[in-house]
């Protein structure tokens, strides 16, 4: 890092690779790789050893010409991927470069947001993924996990392509996930079938699935749930969500889906607006104890001929 801080931007863009290796030793020597150590080079490779301890956030951001990083965080003693590490690296994945992770627990704040050719990664032994991770990484498709317990917010935002997150493929399994943020399958329209969510999944917040077009269905193991703002806006495909679940819900929440019966929880005394507007397959909706209808709550509902509230 040092040595980089002496030079100009022109001559860090010269750097195509980086050999951590000391010339007379069969192991790297390097133990710390500072923050913005490596951002905007043009390396195309990069391995990062078992002997570091220290890494720095946006190490290698913006470096638009790198294909494939291995990271090995074994000397680390939190095991963290630092935030916006590769975040930028558009090439991150091409000419069949690959991203290889090491014993790293979690995935930092935009730590890949914006590689948009990145299609597939594993993430080993991560438990947590961090805001905005894979934001804007639209090709992505396969994320191989079997640990991850925190999703954070809109950490895969605009991710048009994913079909796996879990270890089967076309499935997004979401049933270790305890924390589940707002936006953080937003516009994900490859997914498709049903999701099951953990029993201490209480909230879905804003965004959550919006515009998720081929998502079918979700299962609510929890005995009541939030629903945040527009989080299943313009999912045209979802038939199957017991909305009597659902004990809050806010504007937008199921606008343009395709719910054809809806029961109301008992908690709810409103409804929001735009709560189910353009979901032309919902026929039937049972209001129970809300008293109030807000701005446009069924606008576009074509098909809907029943509704009206049941006595408790």
């Amino acid at each position: 890092d040092d040595v980089l801080s002496l030079l100009t931007e022109a001559e860090k863009a010269q750097i195509v690779a980086v050999d951590f290796n000391n010339a007379s030793a069969t192991t790297s020597a390097i133990t710390a790789i500072g923050a913005s150590a490596f951002s905007g080079t043009s390396i195309k490779t990069v391995s990062i050893p078992a002997t570091v301890t220290t890494l720095g956030a946006v190490a290698f951001k913006d470096c638009t010409a790198l294909e494939s990083a291995t990271v090995n965080l074994s000397a680390m003693t939190t095991k963290a991927l630092p935030a916006s590490l590769f975040e930028g690296c558009t090439a991150l994945g091409t000419n069949s470069g690959t991203v290889t992770l090491t014993d790293v627990t979690s995935i930092g704040n935009a730590a890949f947001k914006g590689c948009t050719n990145l299609a597939t990664i594993g993430l080993g032994t991560a438990t947590a993924i961090g805001d905005n991770a894979f934001e804007g990484c639209t090709k992505l498709e396969t994320v191989t996990q079997s640990g991850i317990l925190s999703i954070g917010e809109e950490a895969f935002k605009g991710c048009e392509a994913p079909k796996q997150f879990g270890a089967t493929a076309n499935t997004i399994d979401l049933a270790n996930v305890t924390t589940l943020s707002q936006g953080a399958f937003d516009g994900c329209k490859a997914i498709t079938g049903t999701i099951t969510l953990n029993v201490a999944v209480t909230a879905i917040g804003g965004s959550t699935f919006k515009e998720c077009i081929g998502l079918q269905g979700v299962t609510v193991n929890a005995a009541t749930v939030d629903v945040g703002a527009d989080a299943f806006y313009g999912c045209t495909a979802l038939a199957t969500f017991d909305v009597s679940k659902a004990k809050t819900i806010l504007d937008g929440a199921f606008a343009g889906t395709a719910l054809t019966t809806v029961a109301l929880h008992d908690d709810i005394t409103a409804v929001p607006k735009h709560a189910f507007s353009g979901n032309t397959t919902l026929t039937t909706v049972n209001l129970n104890n809300a008293t109030t209808i807000g701005e446009n709550a069924f606008n576009g509902c074509t098909s809907l001929v029943t509704i009206g509230a049941t006595a408790n």
